[in-house]
């Protein structure tokens, strides 16, 4: 399939498809320079992938997509039942509205009421329902791969929404029976747009790249206190601020960069101490490891005395 491509876009292209079939798509369109080497437009090679079927088995485990089936087999029957309901409430409504001068001369609350098992309460539950599915697809692949999604994002772009109200009736005071414009939606939907989220990211990717973005700490002096946020002594990483967000970093890098864990296996990391004046000692199994950890996560540079003093006047004036 991509043996008329230049082997130098072909090699790329095969190496991010195989690294990450997640980001694929997104991959072919944000690095646009790359696709116009060798005299290619983006159209060429978007052609060479037209026969290309991204299956979610290959996107996710089986467990994940275990998961993802049992929640939209929930949504699905769910909806379906609500939607059933709803076009019951509305033809007992549209029988009986007929019988009264208006609406007002019925007890409308079993109809229009604020309960659930109203129209108006039918419609909110729908709307609600689908915002739940959402969420639960979401938190499970956030709480697994410990990745940040923008729920709301998709809810955003897919919820269903109630028709006008000036729609709602007909001429002959009945109620529309289309009272919700509804926008399809499955785990397949959902998952595509997580993936988009990622950035052309696999899950574990996003995750280190999360962390790696929140541990940045920039050396920074407090003049009115007279010391440094924190400070490299040897083996010890001294913090005087809080180190929240450096922790999950300090996980991942004592676990040799092997895979994301919740505890110390030290590797590189001998021992975490907390005070209660809220400083913090990390010291690292060699002060090479500080060092490295300080520059490759905190986002430390190494300055001599001079540089130093320098540097500590311009923080003075931030």
């Amino acid at each position: 399939m991509l043996g008329n491509l230049p082997k130098n876009i072909a090699d790329t292209l095969k190496k991010q498809h195989n690294k990450t079939i997640t980001g694929f798509t997104v991959y072919l369109i944000k690095n646009r320079k790359l696709l116009n080497i060798g005299g290619l437009i983006m159209s060429d090679i978007l052609s060479k992938f037209d026969s290309i079927q991204i299956e979610n088995t290959n996107r996710i485990d089986e467990d994940d997509k275990s998961i993802c089936e049992k929640f939209n087999k929930i949504y699905a029957e769910t909806l379906e039942c609500y939607k059933n309901t709803l076009d019951s409430l509305i033809f007992l409504y549209n029988s009986h509205i007929h019988l009264v001068q208006n609406s007002y001369e019925m007890d409308v609350s079993m109809y229009i009421g604020r309960d659930n098992i109203s129209i108006s309460g039918v419609i909110r539950s729908i709307i609600e329902l689908k915002n739940s599915f959402i969420n639960n697809i979401c938190n499970h692949f956030s709480k697994k791969y410990k990745v940040t999604i923008n729920n709301n994002k998709i809810y955003n772009k897919y919820q269903d929404k109630e028709i006008e109200y000036t729609q709602r009736e007909n001429k002959d005071k009945t109620l529309n029976k289309e009272q919700i414009i509804y926008n399809h939606l499955d785990y397949n939907i959902i998952l595509d747009e997580i993936i988009i989220q990622l950035n052309g990211f696999s899950f574990r990717e996003k995750a280190i790249d999360e962390i790696k973005k929140k541990a940045k700490m920039p050396l920074h002096y407090y003049e009115y206190r007279k010391y440094w946020n924190y400070e490299i002594k040897g083996k010890t990483i001294k913090f005087r601020v809080s180190v929240k967000d450096i922790i999950p970093a300090l996980y991942y890098y004592d676990n040799n960069e092997t895979g994301l864990v919740n505890y110390y296996t030290h590797n590189r990391i001998d021992d975490y101490r907390s005070y209660e004046n809220g400083n913090t000692n990390i010291k690292f199994i060699n002060a090479q490891y500080a060092l490295d950890f300080a520059k490759r996560y905190l986002g430390y540079i190494e300055m001599s005395e001079e540089e130093r003093e320098i540097y500590k006047k311009k923080c003075s004036s931030w």
